[in-house]
């Protein structure tokens, strides 16, 4: 079964990485770059990241220490997976420690040719620096040219006095200021299906090349339990898996959420990733849809170099005979509250206010 659908969803959340990491991150992740990856062999430094000091605030949701494959596992949406990977993105020291945004892009278009609902795994170890490095003496700051490092063998207190503190192992000392952690999070990659009929048969896959890790070992065991009531089975990579879920005709909405659950074993060690899925029964397609791409500006759109969002428009019509008589134009922008944006008008009625022209 092929499915091209949400490709442009997704890619618009691996935006922000698309072009490597921004130079306005340089001065932050330059006081890191000292620092020998031996001390943390994962490669990811979280201190790196510019949502690293996010993750400290209790109520930010996509901290990657909020997903450690713990069961029961927190459960993710589309945009919480993509802000983990772009998390580990930013925390590392190169591009051969993570795959990088382009290739997911690319692994993304051929799963969605490949499976109707694509799931991704990423099951990543990395590193973060103790808030008490410095406090505790295990990493020294050069006030100078502003960079950790490790502690050199003498401290000087007073040459002149000839007062120093000696650090017999200082390579060891800088080992107790790394802590490592487990980030093992998954993303249903269509978060949504709106389908006809209460009877609806759903193709999942877990494609191999979706599956990010940086460990050596590779899972013994692979189950998902996709919330039809059948509990836990037994999946492949790269296999399609198809599920039935059937609706009462009446049923409650509540029930349209589904929570699509990935355990992967390791021996005796299991880890579970929790994940937001949303699924539509009873749905009657559009009268038309199309998208934005494909249509012909009569005005010239001043947007210099930004590149514009595309949308998929869909249309029902309100009567039998398909005529608009009463349109309504639902416009999304940024309003600063201070002036109005613009005047939008349609046969010279302000919509913004006129609610029922004729």
């Amino acid at each position: 079964m092929k499915r091209v659908n949400y490709v442009l969803l997704f890619m618009a959340f691996f935006g922000l990485c698309q072009t490597g990491k921004s130079t306005n991150l340089d001065s932050l992740q330059a006081i890191f770059d000292s620092l020998d990856v031996k001390y943390y062999p994962t490669g990811l430094l979280h201190n790196r990241s510019p949502f690293y000091w996010f993750s400290k605030d209790s109520a930010y949701y996509p901290s990657p220490y909020r997903f450690d494959g713990s069961i029961p596992a927190n459960k993710t949406f589309l945009s919480t997976y993509s802000r983990l990977y772009k998390d580990m993105w930013f925390s590392a020291i190169d591009s051969t420690y993570i795959t990088v945004p382009s290739d997911i892009e690319a692994r993304l278009v051929a799963a969605k040719a490949n499976f109707e609902v694509p799931i991704a795994v990423m099951n990543l170890d990395f590193h973060a620096i103790s808030d008490y490095a410095l406090d505790s003496g295990y990493l020294d700051f050069d006030t100078v040219d502003h960079y950790l490092r490790v502690p050199p063998d003498t401290v000087w207190i007073n040459r002149d006095s000839n007062v120093f503190v000696h650090n017999s192992n200082p390579d060891s000392l800088a080992h107790l200021a790394f802590s490592e952690y487990k980030l093992f999070a998954g993303g249903v990659l269509v978060p949504a299906l709106y389908r006809p009929g209460f009877t609806i048969n759903v193709e999942f896959g877990l494609p191999y090349n979706l599956f990010l890790r940086n460990q050596v070992q590779i899972p013994s065991l692979v189950q998902v339990d996709f919330d039809d009531g059948n509990g836990f089975v037994t999946v492949q990579w790269d296999q399609a898996r198809i599920v039935t879920y059937t609706y009462a005709p009446a049923g409650s909405p509540e029930g349209y959420e589904k929570s699509i659950r990935v355990r992967l074993h390791y021996g005796s060690n299991v880890f579970e990733s929790a994940m937001h899925f949303m699924l539509v029964p009873g749905y009657t397609p559009p009268d038309i849809t199309f998208l934005t791409e494909n249509l012909d500006f009569t005005c010239p759109i001043p947007i210099g170099d930004l590149v514009p969002a595309q949308a998929r428009v869909s249309v029902r019509s309100g009567n039998s005979d398909r005529v608009i008589r009463k349109p309504v134009l639902l416009v999304e922008g940024f309003e600063s509250g201070l002036r109005p944006f613009a005047d939008l008008r349609y046969e010279g009625a302000v919509t913004g206010f006129v609610t029922d022209a004729n």
